[in-house]
């Protein structure tokens, strides 16, 4: 028993219960209260899985974005090394294969970051997913938003 509660709180306390579920029974609310507890679980499982996926996907995009710009990164400082290879020496760039190692490797990283966007836009099919069923979930149960 609680520290300083009498025997007559809990009883009172029980009495109050008591009243309560035979009013609620006797208004009919008791079938509906127990569609929504049983449906508790379910309705956990479900944000649960709303919340993995939309971690998931924001995981996923944030890495794509980091190598995304770790490839932009390189494009640029690589654009800057030729531009100043060609300004210094035109015929030395061409002549040693600096110009067309600097095209395979933008070729190589524009392709890494179309890779990188298409992941971006794949990591939102959890909102498909969610946004289909959502809106049916969200409605149920039926029986138990209206009175009978």
């Amino acid at each position: 028993m609680a520290a300083g509660a009498s025997p007559e709180v809990f009883h009172q306390l029980g009495m109050i219960t008591r009243q309560l579920h035979d009013t609620l029974t006797q208004l009919g609310v008791m079938p509906k209260l127990q569609v929504a507890a049983d449906g508790l679980p379910d309705a956990r499982s479900r944000l649960n899985y709303i919340a993995n996926k939309t971690s998931d996907a924001a995981n996923k995009v944030l890495n794509s974005v980091d190598q995304a710009k770790a490839d932009h990164a390189h494009i640029s400082s690589e654009t800057r090394r030729i531009a100043e290879a060609i300004v210094k020496d035109p015929v030395k760039a061409v002549a040693s294969g600096a110009v067309m190692n600097f095209v395979g490797d933008v070729e190589a990283a524009t392709a890494r970051i179309d890779g990188h966007l298409t992941d971006i836009m794949m990591a939102q099919d959890f909102h498909d997913l969610t946004g289909r069923w959502w809106p049916r979930w969200s409605r149920w149960p039926p029986s138990w938003k209206t009175a009978s």
